[in-house]
């Protein structure tokens, strides 16, 4: 506190001087300047009271800050939201508070509130703001922070950092594909050559199913696209759902919707060779001057084939293969058989080394021995299986921006 001492001085005047002239007047100078400190002095402390009374004080207030996003099943957009949780102390009122976004010297006031507007928070109750509106990718910033203000006071109640990153990292593990960041995952089944002789110049296909298994943190799903285009529906059998049909080429392609970092997308597949195919209706096959027939659906399956469990890490009837890597020579089970590099095309370098987009992965099948091991395989020299051209498959792996990553604290752009 600030004391403010006045002293007052009155200069008493003689009595004798000037013939007795200013006996009356010290009096009233004095009067004069008693009554003006006076009011000084009441004016000063009005004015305090006045501005303790109109001062507003900040809660005192324990917070914790998250950073993290949800995605629109409609639109597939992420939404970004940072959550202020009150931890403990005074009761914070929404009215009161507001967040402020900055990122690259841009700052974006009074975001939009998550719930109500108005309306006390107290210990457990979180205070959530929507990030979707701000352009937090626009430009090469490396964080963004947001901060909570009292409004009253203007005084600065919590803040939080977060990070911003450009880079994502796709693991191949357990005979999957999986990123760090969101993400969409394209399947792409590229070529087929599941197939048998049954003369000196028919070649049947044999029946392949496939489905796409994801793996969230709260579950695994199967996909089954193929052929209906109906992700939802279960495989029925070999001969409903065959994908292996010649007249209708691949590649057959089905995209996901956006997944969590550290969700994992795998393709099963299943072959089965039918006791006899029908060559009726379908033409010749420019590929290799052979005619193609369709599996006749009475006629059963000869052989009990069986799934590729891609969910099985020690599974050995694919193999995952990432850009730059050596694609496998290995003999084929048949010669009119479609090589891996003929099924490749434009995917395999002039040096045998695959010529992918970094976030994408090959997939080799071998769809006729179960237990197979690339180890097993024929050299280029020699024929059988397994020879793991049954089937290839790409899985394209695309970042979703504007989400937060596995990471904690930290946005992908």
């Amino acid at each position: 506190m600030i004391k403010y001492v006045y002293k007052i001085f009155i200069i008493g005047a003689d009595n004798n001087t000037d013939n007795g002239r200013t006996e009356g007047v010290q009096p009233v100078v004095g009067a004069v300047i008693l009554i003006a400190i006076v009011v000084l002095l009441a004016a000063t402390v009005l004015f305090m009271a006045n501005n303790f009374e109109t001062e507003q004080r900040a809660p005192q207030v324990a917070t914790e800050e998250r950073f993290y996003s949800t995605f629109n099943t409609t639109t597939g957009d992420p939404t970004p939201y940072v959550s202020f949780r009150h931890q403990g102390g005074e009761t914070i009122y929404r009215e009161n508070v507001r967040a402020r976004l900055t990122v690259g010297g841009q700052t974006y006031e009074d975001l939009p509130l998550k719930g109500p507007s108005s309306g006390p928070v107290t210990a457990n109750e979180n205070l959530t703001y929507d990030l979707s509106n701000t352009s937090m990718c626009a430009n090469s910033a490396d964080s963004f922070t947001v901060r909570l203000v009292h409004d009253p006071s203007q005084k600065l109640l919590a803040t939080r950092q977060v990070k911003i990153r450009d880079q994502i990292n796709v693991e191949v593990s357990n005979n999957s594909v999986s990123a760090d960041v969101p993400y969409r995952a394209t399947v792409s089944i590229v070529g087929m050559a599941a197939s048998a002789k049954t003369g000196s110049s028919k070649i049947g296909p044999d029946t392949l199913n496939a489905r796409v298994v994801v793996n969230r943190q709260s579950g695994s799903k199967d996909l089954t696209p193929w052929p209906d285009g109906d992700k939802r529906d279960a495989i029925e059998g070999p001969f409903e759902d065959n994908i292996n049909r010649p007249i209708r080429s691949p590649p057959l392609r089905y995209t996901t919707s956006e997944l969590p970092p550290n969700s994992s997308v795998s393709l099963e597949m299943r072959s089965g060779k039918p006791n006899r195919w029908d060559y009726s209706g379908d033409p010749d096959d420019t590929r290799t001057g052979n005619i193609y027939g369709s599996p006749v659906k009475s006629a059963g399956q000869s052989e009990d084939r069986f799934w590729v469990n891609s969910s099985n890490p020690s599974e050995g009837n694919l193999i995952l293969l990432q850009d730059g890597e050596s694609v496998p020579t290995y003999g084929l089970a048949a010669s009119h058989q479609r090589s891996l590099p003929d099924i490749l095309g434009s995917k395999l370098g002039p040096d045998g080394t695959l010529n992918l987009d970094n976030n994408d992965v090959a997939v080799l099948y071998e769809l006729t021995n179960p237990g197979a091991q690339p180890e097993n395989a024929p050299d280029p020299n020699e024929g059988g299986n397994p020879d793991y051209n049954d089937a290839v498959a790409i899985i394209e792996i695309e970042p979703v921006p504007g989400a937060a990553t596995s990471e904690p604290g930290v946005l992908y752009c």
